[in-house]
């Protein structure tokens, strides 16, 4: 194929940023031939041909920290997915190989090492991640999403966390998901999986809100949640069409730009297009990613665009003390809403690509002309 390769997924957090390059690149050099490779049993299997781009499937699964017999079939698996990797690398024949960290895109980028094919690494967490952690020092270049993350890896350049197309201030246009605009939108989401302690709390908080205050709210359960969510709000008693429950949202730029607060996981993307979004917010980190999410909210609660809440204790008293001051006061938000412009970086993905398009042949160069890649294919296995 020449051209590029680019490797990860699992969750939003790490693909979405891929396919924003991806798009970058297609943008700046239309003929470039461009192919995903990933997980054949997560997101980045569907979401990649829907988004226009060649998939290669590769049998992928994480490996346990704790030794033990999980992990040597673990590490087995590994094994067989880098040899997988090599075969398609070599007859495939990428110029650079781009991964976004997790486990997802170790055996390529380990195959790509092998080759002497050039790296480039996207690190989204402002704490890097084992992968990248580990992987540093076998790519040519690491493009980080905060500064401080360049201090600890090698070759690293701080770039942003690159975004897909359509993030950034927009005009708000609230009827388009059925929201009144005369009132104002809570948001209220978990990341691409969800987070079961947040719609819990939420929903049993619903009520109150929707009876003490004229907000209406959008509530991303996540596919896996939405059931149990729904269930607990019929519990609870709430019918009002001022509270919609949705699995997920098909527009998040124009959910954003409708967006007046929101109270959202503090994953590295949903930090990203926040601040690009210029929403406030109120950050509840995810424990079980260690301290990676409390590391990516920090930043924006420094420069007092965000408020940070522990998942440790929260119910939904707590939760409505952090919220109900915000709800009742839009001067503060107006200024949370402002501050976010203060570590917002729109333009990561196009920054991205340019630096990838120094390292490519002159053939895939925009001024250069070379013939079409051709039409993206269905997912293919190896």
């Amino acid at each position: 194929m020449t051209g590029v390769a680019l490797t990860g997924g699992g969750t939003g957090g790490h693909l979405y940023p891929l396919i924003a390059v991806a798009d970058a690149l297609r943008g700046l050099a239309p003929d470039l031939p461009i192919t995903f490779v990933g997980s054949d049993s997560r997101l980045e299997a569907t979401a990649v041909p829907a988004a226009g781009y060649p998939f290669v499937a590769l049998p992928v699964v994480t490996v346990p920290r704790k030794p033990g017999l999980p992990m040597l079939h673990a590490l087995g698996k590994l094994v067989q997915s880098f040899r997988l990797a090599r075969t398609w690398l070599l007859t495939a024949r990428p110029d650079v190989v781009i991964g976004a960290g997790g486990y997802i895109s170790v055996p390529l980028v380990l195959a790509a090492a092998t080759a002497g094919v050039p790296i480039v690494l996207l690190e989204q967490n402002a704490d890097a991640g084992l992968a990248t952690r580990g992987l540093a020092r076998l790519a040519t270049r690491v493009c980080v999403s905060f500064p401080e993350t360049a201090e600890h890896l090698p070759r690293a350049v701080w770039t942003g966390n690159p975004l897909r197309n359509g993030f950034g201030r927009r005009e708000r246009q609230p009827e388009q998901f059925g929201l009144d605009p005369q009132r104002p939108t809570l948001l209220i989401m978990g990341g691409s999986l969800g987070a079961r302690r947040i719609n819990a709390v939420a929903t049993a908080l619903a009520g109150k809100l929707l009876a003490e205050t004229d907000w209406q709210v959008v509530h991303l359960s996540g596919e896996g949640g939405y059931a149990d969510a729904r269930a607990a709000l019929v519990q609870h008693g709430v019918t009002s069409d001022r509270y919609q429950l949705l699995p997920y949202g098909t527009d998040m730029p124009g959910l954003l730009a409708a967006t007046d607060l929101a109270i959202a996981r503090a994953g590295a993307t949903s930090v990203a297009e926040l601040a690009v979004a210029g929403v406030p917010t109120i950050y509840i980190p995810y424990p079980g990613a260690g301290r990676h999410q409390e590391a990516n909210a920090r930043a924006a609660v420094t420069a007092g665009a965000a408020r940070l809440l522990d998942e440790d204790g929260l119910d939904e008293h707590t939760l409505w003390a952090e919220i109900s001051p915000l709800l009742r006061d839009q001067e503060t938000r107006l200024a949370m809403a402002s501050a976010c412009a203060t570590i917002a970086v729109p333009g990561a993905a196009s920054t991205i690509a340019q630096q990838i398009l120094t390292m490519l042949p002159a053939r895939h160069h925009p001024s250069q002309s070379h013939p079409a890649a051709g039409t993206p294919q269905e997912g293919t296995s190896v």
